[in-house]
């Protein structure tokens, strides 16, 4: 089994008091937005796309928080 990347999202509402979630229609867990990079797209490209795609949201990266990488399959 490979990782695939993924890119997520932390989207908040005007004032930072809210953080928007998504159920998954896989399992019904709620997760922040975001899912999988598709060959030659940039992280961000990623972000932004599955973002609108899963919310109809049209979003701005304000700043990137963090990169994980795992470093087994465990981890992931």
């Amino acid at each position: 089994m490979s990782i695939l990347p993924a890119a997520i999202g932390i989207v908040l509402n005007a004032n930072h008091t809210q953080v928007l979630l998504v159920k998954r229609h896989d399992v019904p867990v709620w997760v922040l937005p975001g899912g999988g990079i598709e060959p030659g797209e940039k992280a961000e490209e990623a972000l932004v796309r599955e973002i609108q795609e899963e919310t109809g949201y049209i979003v701005k990266i304000v700043r990137k928080c963090a990169e994980y990488s795992p470093i087994n399959r465990l981890a992931a």
